[in-house]
């Protein structure tokens, strides 16, 4: 972790975690916050196969390089404090600081979100031009049945990235900030997106669909509209005008979600209202310079807030609450 000047504010962890059946596999957190320009903040948590060879942080940077246009920007901001990483002044938390209990933590979390972001480990090993054998129907304008693992580099089996946007920089996709006064807009307060990307998701009951389908939620509760042979790559463009357009004219709204689902992969955009100020939940500067002495207690806070942040985020998506088994799956892991 690193306190930086400003108010700005790293922490970064890489996590590798050994599955019998599985193999070897990492998550990566990198979470950056800038306490006076909040809309520079972001979290990034990303989970891969690894092997000795591997160059997780060159993985991370062109997985980020793959996300669609309008996404670019973000992904750049997140990109150039990637590549500053060996630059920074980070506090490295020893062997024996990390007990038994947060161990314990790490290898029950890797567990649960490894079982949901790739139920099989080698589900796209062997397979030739972006056709899955085990995906029932369904295909892309190529001809081929669509892959997102085709997309991403095999080994990815999840990328979250959690940013924060203004209603008036998405109405611009759709000319709908000529419809509202600019300045109103602007001192709205920012909304914060969270993407999921998982590559190697798989429906529980496959369907026939072509290149997928979208079903919206609106504050948890899932709208009577689907939209069918959706690319993933037009989810920004298509449908997060109409989730921001719908938060900012609907003041009992809190929550819009766009989960697009196929036989093999699937990709969530949730965009969430936020308060005036947005409160950070990362130490202050006092506690980090007494990290030296309390490396432990600050390790111990920081894995509560992280596991406070990750059950809020995973609990309120539609694709969780609409599945028994991940509903469960999710439960018997915050239970530990």
């Amino acid at each position: 972790m690193a306190l930086r000047p400003g108010g700005r504010y790293h922490f970064f962890t890489i996590w590798p975690i050994a599955f019998e059946e599985r193999g070897l596999e990492a998550m990566l957190s990198f979470l950056y916050e800038d306490c006076n320009v909040p809309k520079n903040s972001f979290t990034l948590r990303f989970m891969m196969h690894i092997s000795e060879s591997t160059n997780i942080i060159g993985t991370t940077i062109n997985c980020l390089r793959l996300v669609t246009p309008h996404f670019k920007s973000t992904a750049d901001v997140v990109i150039k404090e990637i590549m500053q990483l060996p630059t920074q002044d980070f506090s490295c938390f020893p062997l024996e600081v990390v007990n038994v209990n947060a161990e314990h933590y790490w290898t029950e979390m890797n567990t649960t979100f490894a079982g949901w972001f790739c139920p099989d480990p080698l589900c796209c090993q062997g397979y030739e031009n972006n056709v899955l054998s085990c995906c029932r129907g369904g295909k892309s304008s190529s001809g081929n049945k669509l892959r997102l693992s085709s997309i991403f580099p095999e080994p990815v089996s999840q990328v979250f990235l959690q940013c924060y946007i203004s209603p008036f920089e998405y109405g611009n996709l759709h000319g709908s900030a000529a419809r509202y006064d600019s300045s109103s807009l602007e001192n709205y307060p920012l909304l914060k997106l969270d993407i999921l990307l998982m590559p190697h998701d798989s429906l529980e009951e496959p369907k026939s669909t072509g290149d997928g389908f979208v079903i919206e939620a609106i504050n948890g509760e899932m709208q009577h509209l689907t939209h069918l042979n959706v690319h993933p790559n037009q989810l920004d463009e298509m449908l997060l005008p109409k989730a921001t357009d719908y938060l900012y004219h609907n003041t009992a709204a809190t929550t819009y979600e766009i989960s697009w689902r196929s036989n093999h992969g699937s990709a969530h955009l949730c965009v969430d209202k936020t308060s005036a100020r947005i409160i950070s939940g990362a130490p202050t500067a006092s506690t980090g310079q007494g990290r030296n002495k309390n490396s432990k207690v600050l390790l111990e806070m920081l894995q509560e807030i992280m596991k406070n942040t990750l059950a809020r985020e995973c609990l309120k998506l539609w694709v969780i609450r609409s599945s028994e088994k991940l509903q469960s799956m999710f439960t018997a892991w915050l239970k530990q």
